[in-house]
Parts: structure tokens; sequence; C-alpha cells
């Protein structure tokens, strides 16, 4: 069993000694301006010895140029960004980021200048001017942690966001909960890494998509710690729509089974890392089992609404349901239920919010039908309907029926074909002698229907971001940086909605 350690210890680098770090960012054909930003402020970071490399998957001349400007711009004594792309060999694979990755490696230390410890920034993350102040000391302070990973926060984070963006269950439950198991997973950006550890896993691992996870679960498998540090340095963009959102997610997917293949899934026999403690292997299979939720979420959104289809009592299968449905005990159970599921959400996600974590939830059951495989860069996607933008999103009818949301009305109306079925043979058939609903199957369709809906009320009322230049500020040596008022945490969200005053009233209705 895992609890969080709340925010656990923190350190911070003082003086001018300190090990050499090579800070890489990758990037591949996203906005100049985002680029530039965050190349500006990696290279003006509050650390004695560091190099930056762009790694500029795209090989955009425009990308080349502006670098080579921005080091022109740079005062004396300021870091310079070098600039770094490699060539695609057509027909050989290249593996986007994570091939990205071990090219800038391998070109550092063919250069025979290289350091010890290697940090990441993906190319939307503004690091903090002491990142690596505040994290590096953990490094130095045990020789067996190869890896040191912070939370991603957001600055275009929305307010009362009804895809629960924000990384609050993330970074303040679930990765405080693997940190006490010894299987912190790393985020992708932020995070230093040992980088003679990397030998020992037979390098940076190739893969399409999920190379970060990867990275740190061969670590923790061969014996290595990674350290989970709950502060907020880096700030980054979330998906600026829906669409990119699904991408993110089908992304992620495709990352997750890439992983669950190549370490044989956790289980003992095909696991490819010799190492890996109980704990661990429980963490990882839980992983593997809530990426494949997405299957029986689904078949359950497909069969759910078929709980209203009428049944007449004569017929010998439903004298069990008809018996069940007269027990008093069945409300009772379901109803003690609900009430204790409720008080437990309350007392364990006290510190993120309850709503937020329900969003969490819900969310994994509305997408599951989109958890396609498939790489994009979700940077770099245009949405056709700018439903977060107050000056360019499209008119409402063109929004709720864009086709990333259709097939949400399409399950509303494949919903109501059995609830007209049972209101017609109500009609028709002699009274009583239909199954009464049960209050399980009224409580799920309920509840099913909540979840199902948000995406359409999302595009129905989508929420104002602000253009990114209007969430930013200039520091005192110019460079643009997230705002004071686009740091901030959402405040945890913890009371009783009408949502669920309705589920107890729907299980004490039907009977």
């Amino acid at each position: 069993m895992g609890f969080p350690r709340g925010n656990g210890q923190r350190h911070y680098l003082l003086g001018n000694t300190a090990p050499a770090i090579d800070v890489f960012i990758t990037c591949c054909g996203e906005e100049l301006d985002v680029i530039l930003d965050t190349a500006a402020a990696a290279a003006s970071l509050d650390y004695p010895q560091y190099r930056t490399f762009l790694l500029d998957d795209a090989k955009c001349p425009n990308v080349r140029r502006a670098i080579e400007e921005l080091n022109l711009a740079r005062k004396p004594g300021q870091g310079e960004v070098v600039y770094l792309s490699r060539d695609k060999v057509p027909g050989q694979p290249h593996y986007f980021k994570s091939g990205n990755i071990r090219f800038g490696l391998d070109t550092v230390a063919n250069g025979g200048q290289y350091a010890d410890f290697v940090a990441a920034l993906d190319v939307d993350m503004i690091p903090e001017r002491d990142w690596l102040r505040r994290l590096i000391p953990h490094l130095l302070l045990d020789k067996n942690v190869a890896m040191v990973v912070p939370p991603q926060r957001y600055y275009n984070t929305p307010i009362g966001d009804p895809l629960a963006q924000d990384s609050n269950v993330f970074a303040l439950f679930g990765e405080p909960i693997n940190d006490s198991l010894g299987s912190t997973a790393c985020t992708g950006s932020g995070y230093i890494l040992r980088r003679s550890t990397v030998e020992d896993i037979g390098g940076w691992p190739l893969a399409e998509a999920g190379e970060d996870i990867l990275c740190s679960y061969l670590l923790t498998g061969y014996g290595w710690k990674i350290k989970f540090v709950a502060e907020d340095i880096q700030y980054g963009l979330l998906p600026a729509s829906l669409a990119s959102w699904f991408k993110q997610r089908a992304r992620w997917t495709d990352g997750n089974l890439v992983i669950f293949h190549k370490l044989g899934w956790f289980l003992p026999r095909w696991d490819t890392a010799p190492m890996r403690s109980f704990p661990q292997r429980v963490v990882g299979l839980a992983h593997v089992l809530g990426t494949y939720m997405a299957i029986p979420y689904s078949i359950l959104l497909l069969i759910g609404p078929w709980a209203l289809y009428p049944v007449s009592e004569d017929l010998p299968t439903t004298s069990i349901s008809s018996a069940s449905h007269s027990s008093c005990w069945l409300h009772i159970v379901l109803l003690t239920a609900t009430i204790l599921k409720k008080l437990s959400t309350f007392r364990l996600y006290k510190d993120v919010g309850t709503k937020t974590a329900g969003k969490h939830r819900a969310n994994r059951v509305w997408s599951a039908p989109r958890h396609k495989v498939g790489f994009a860069v979700t940077g770099t996607m245009v949405s056709t309907a700018n439903e977060r933008s107050p000056k360019h999103r499209k008119p409402f009818l063109t929004r709720i029926m864009h086709p990333t949301v259709l097939g949400y009305w399409v399950w509303i109306l494949y919903a109501v074909v059995p609830l007209a079925l049972r209101a017609r043979s109500r009609i028709q058939a002699p009274t009583g002698s239909l199954v009464s609903l049960t209050p399980m199957a009224v409580y799920s369709l309920f509840v099913m229907c909540m979840v199902v809906i948000i995406p359409l009320q999302y595009m129905a009322r989508p929420l104002n971001t602000l253009e990114r230049r209007e969430l930013m500020e200039r520091d005192s040596a110019g460079l643009y940086r997230p705002g004071t008022h686009a740091r901030k945490r959402s405040e945890p969200e913890t009371s009783v909605g009408w949502k669920d005053l309705m589920e107890l009233a729907l299980i004490l209705w039907a009977q």
C-alpha cells in the first residue's frame, strides 16, 4: 500500500560549485515564438555550469536563423543556445522524440565534452531560473538516484476546466503514491538524469511514443531510484482544443502499449528488468489495467442503455430479477455503498478536490472509445472549431455538431431507443406486466448520461483562454515568462453538488 509523502524534502544548491549539466530542448514544428521563449529562458538559468541545446527534429531553417539571432542578441557572459538537427534516412524508423533525444546524447558525447548530468525540457515548458538548483541536490545527496522528476504545470489552464487538465491529481495525489512505492514515472520534461545510468539500460530507449516513462521503468527495474519532487518549476501549454486533447490521449495510449510490450506487461517471467520489486510490479500492472480499462468502458457505453429495455414478468428469466427488485435490502446495500464511496472520495481527494477527481474519472469513461492508437505533435495541431478563443471560435451550431463530438450525439440517440421501447410497452402492456427498473440500472444510467454530456457541454459553453502573450509578462531581463496569475494552482473544489444528491434520490426513487 502506498501513501503520499506530502512534498517530501526540498533542497537548494547554493554557491557556484556545481556539476555540469547539458540541457536538451526538443522541438518538432511548434510555433516559433514558443520555441524562442523556452530557449531564451533555458539559456538564462541561475546555474554556474551548463549548456543549452535545441534539438530541432523538423530541421526548420527559420528556427536555425532565429536561434542564431537570439545568440547574437545575448549580452556578454550570457549563455548561448546550440542548434542541433539530425538527418533522417527515408525508409528507416526515426522514433520521433526518443530518437531526437538519443541523437542529442550521442552528438554531445561524440564531441568529447559532455556533462555527467542531462536535463530535458519540452519546447513549450518554460523553466524557473533556479530550476537546476532545486533539483540537482537530490542527485548529489544520493548516488543511487538516477533521475529527479518534477510535475508539469500549465499557464493556459482555463478556470473551471471540465477536462481537469491542471495536473493537481497527478502532482498532489497520484505520483506521490507512486513515489512512496519506488515507482515514480518520468513525465518527459523538467527532469535531470544521471547520464551514466542510461548505459545500464542499453542507452536512451527508442520507441514511437512513451520513451520517457519507459526509461524510468527500466531504470527502476535495474535497481536505480527515481525521485519525484513536488515543486512547481516549469510551466507549459495544455492542448488548445478538444481535438488536440484526444490526440494527446491517443499518443499516451500508444506509448503505454509500447511500454507494456517491451517490459512484458510487468509479469515476472517476461519482464526484461531483473531487479523490479514487488511494489513496483504492482504499480506497473495497475498501469496496464488502467490503460486497458478503455475496453470495458467502451463496452459499458454500448450495452448500458439496454438496462431500460422492457422485459415482461411472465418470462422465466425475469423471476430472479423481479425478486431482487422487490427486496428492500438491494436498495439499502446500494444506498450504503454509494454514501460510503462518496465519504471516502471526500477524504481521499481532499487536497485536490472531489470535483477535480470526479472529472478525471469521468474523462476516462467518455473518452474511452476515442483511445485509438496514433501519433501527432499536439503543439502543431490547429483546431477547426477554435472553441477556446473568444475572438475566433466558430458559431454555436458549428461547435456542437463538430466531428469531434458528433459521436456523443449519436450515443444519446442510441440511448433513447430502449427508453422509447419501454415507454411504448408500458402503454400497450397491462399494468404491472413489465419488470420494474432496478435501482442500480437507474443510478448507472444517470451517471453514464452525466459523463457522456461532458464533451457536449464543453463545446456548447467553451471556456475562454487568453492569447498566449496575454498570459505572460516580462521579467527583469526582458524575457517572457508565465504571469503570476497564470501560475496559480486551482483551488480544491470539495462540496456536495446537485449530482450527488440526484444519485441518492434516484436510488431511493427506484423501488
